[in-house]
This record gives C-alpha cells, structure tokens and sequence, in this order.
C-alpha cells in the first residue's frame, strides 16, 4: 500500500507492506482518516473520497491551508535490477 502526497512533486510518503488484500483495504481505510501531512500542524476537517477501483483521495484542511494525498492499494508484481532481471531475494 502506498500514501502519495499530491501535487508538485508528487511524492511517495509512506509505504505499508501488507499481506492479503482484504488486509490492505483495512490498512489503507485507516491510513485514510489518520494520516497527517506534516504540512499540517491542525487538522480541522478530512474529506475522503473512495477511489473506484480501489484506495482513496484525501482532501485534509488545517488551520492555514488544505493539502490532498491519495492512498492506493497496489501489488508488487515484480522486483528488477537494473538490467531487468529478477532479484531474487537474499
């Protein structure tokens, strides 16, 4: 599972290994109301938006200004080294 902050960079904040999937949706619905941006010293209000084919879109208001994040539920499909071979885990 990953948090992506949104905007200019995009950047990866967190990442949550979680086995099932079941497991990552409940990681990701938590991490969804409780995540705060270190942008934010106050959070007043949270909007959270489910995403359709999975994860959510955080709108999160402070006292002085509002950031978004997204929190996606993702697969780790394969893991490469720089010539596109497998790594085999050591």
């Amino acid at each position: 599972m990953l948090v992506e902050r949104i905007g200019e960079p995009c950047k990866v904040l967190e990442t949550h290994g979680v086995g099932a999937r079941e497991a990552a949706d409940e990681v990701a619905a938590r991490v969804a109301r409780e995540f705060k941006p270190r942008v934010m010293r106050v959070v007043r209000q949270r909007l959270v938006y489910r995403r359709p084919e999975g994860g959510y879109l955080v709108r999160v208001e402070g006292m002085t200004g509002e950031d978004y994040f997204r929190v996606s539920v993702v697969e780790l499909v394969a893991r490469l080294d720089g010539k596109g071979n497998a790594v085999t885990s050591a």
